[in-house]
């Protein structure tokens, strides 16, 4: 599953962006972010962050032409799951347009 990453906020307020694929990860860790990515909150408004400078992470879902769903997610509420897509953050970039 190919998901774009991004996180913003904090208390630097920088942004890092990357581009990811589940089956890049290890089997079972990619099973397990795979469900917690269908079960995350698509196309909605983004829930309200429970502190002050923290991470929200926007996921956008993309299919083979590009379009996609997408979903905003405050660090309080970010699924465990998904942790081995978020840590990956500090090593990917997104690629350059």
């Amino acid at each position: 599953m190919r998901v774009e990453l991004e996180r913003s906020g904090g208390f630097a307020g920088m942004t890092r962006r990357a581009v990811l694929n589940t089956a890049d990860l290890d089997p079972a860790l990619a099973q397990a972010a795979e469900t917690a990515l269908d079960a995350l909150p698509w196309d909605q408004p983004p829930a309200p962050a429970t502190t002050r400078d923290t991470f929200q992470f926007t996921v956008r879902l993309l299919d083979g032409a590009g379009h996609g769903r997408t979903a905003v997610i405050p660090e309080s509420v970010l699924p465990p799951a998904l942790r081995p897509l978020t840590d990956q953050l500090a090593t990917r970039r997104a690629p350059r347009p």
